[in-house]
């Protein structure tokens, strides 16, 4: 049987783009190289901008009693600042969510091959051949969402390394609150998630952990350098023996469709992580993905003007976020030039929302499902 779609990548936005699909009456394949449901590294802090797309897909974000995010504390070693987040988000671990979505996909009748990773991708005349560990399969169309980086579309690798760290943590933390602590070469998110577990995530360029000679000891060393990162730390307790960690952590310029594959999530463009808007525009790109091909089913797009238009929604909803956040982050992980910036919001703070606003999006209209 040859699927209306394939789609490669089982992550947020994979998963939400098969559930749209599927409940639109296309045939879906989805393909997962890795097992479900996992951990991944991930700050596990979402825009509320995405909370009725959740909850429309099936998503029982109301009765999951998770952590709703208001406050947002910034430190530098010598300097710390509190701001109260206009839109705020909330805190769930990627296990958790994606579990409920797989469970969604497959209610919705969306074909999954996990533990597959697709090999090669073949244009033909009337669609795409998929040549995947379980098999060679056609779709009419293919969509990846395969991250940050895959055999399918590689690029040079960029001149700064930087590893990504995650833990659980139980303990003591402020329900309402995520906190984002720089120290040199990197910076910490800190934010609740469900059943009362903390995730703390963070990246650092790959020079300072390979100076500190293990992920122990650059803990410990962040801890000595920042006094407001090991105060928050001080009572909090790993649930697991070792972190999740992530190399080769990419931030180049992407595009939304790569040999006539359309692109969403980390694959079309990622956001600086501090901005904790990831996960939101991960599932914002299902979102317009499926609106464009919904407007080539009701003929108000030809497919010849699919791309250009997917594109076009990209750029208009992610181009200017991403951009401001890849210029904070430049001034992150660098105390000479973290400390004045948080000086300078701490006076203005009407600054610090502004820059907030600019890295984040609206809440978007659920599709009618």
């Amino acid at each position: 049987m040859k699927a209306d779609l394939a789609v490669i990548g089982g992550g947020l936005a994979g998963l939400a783009l098969a559930i749209l699909e599927a409940k639109a009456g296309q045939q879906v394949l989805l393909f997962e190289k890795k097992s479900y449901p996992a951990h991944k590294v991930c700050g596990e802090y979402i825009s509320l901008e995405s909370w009725r797309f959740l909850e429309a897909l099936g998503v029982p974000l109301s009765h999951w009693d998770l952590p709703i995010l208001s406050h947002l504390q910034l430190s530098s070693p010598a300097k710390m600042i509190d701001l109260e987040l206009d839109l705020g988000g909330f805190g769930v671990s990627r296990y958790k969510l994606e579990a409920a979505l797989l469970d969604l996909a497959i209610q919705a009748g969306v074909q999954i091959h996990t533990e597959c990773e697709v090999r090669a991708v073949t244009i033909q005349a009337n669609g795409f051949l998929l040549q995947a560990e379980a098999g060679v399969f056609e779709a009419t169309r293919a969509a990846g969402s395969w991250g940050r980086r895959s055999v399918l579309y590689k690029q040079a690798p960029q001149a700064q390394n930087y590893v990504g760290v995650k833990w659980h943590l139980q303990g003591d933390m402020p329900a309402d609150l995520i906190a984002l602590h720089n120290f040199e070469g990197g910076y910490g998110g800190m934010s609740r998630i469900e059943d009362g577990l903390t995730c703390f995530c963070y990246l650092v360029r790959s020079e300072r952990l390979k100076e500190a000679g293990s992920i122990l000891a650059l803990e410990q060393a962040m801890q000595q350098e920042n006094p407001y990162l090991r105060e928050r730390l001080q009572g909090l307790q790993p649930v697991w023996d070792e972190p999740l960690t992530i190399s080769q952590v990419s931030f180049s310029p992407k595009a939304t469709s790569h040999q006539g594959v359309f692109l969403l999530g980390d694959a079309a463009g990622s956001i600086a992580p501090l901005a904790g808007n990831g996960m939101s525009m991960a599932l914002h790109a299902a979102y317009l993905l499926h609106q464009q091909l919904d407007q080539v089913r009701q003929g108000h797009l030809t497919e010849n003007q699919l791309a250009a238009a997917y594109d076009q929604a990209w750029k208009k909803q992610f181009k200017l976020r991403t951009a401001v956040s890849y210029r904070i982050q430049g001034l992150f992980g660098r105390n000479a030039l973290t400390t004045p910036l948080l000086h300078t919001v701490a006076a203005l703070p009407f600054l610090g929302r502004q820059l907030m606003k600019l890295t984040h999006g609206r809440d978007f209209i659920p599709p009618q499902t």
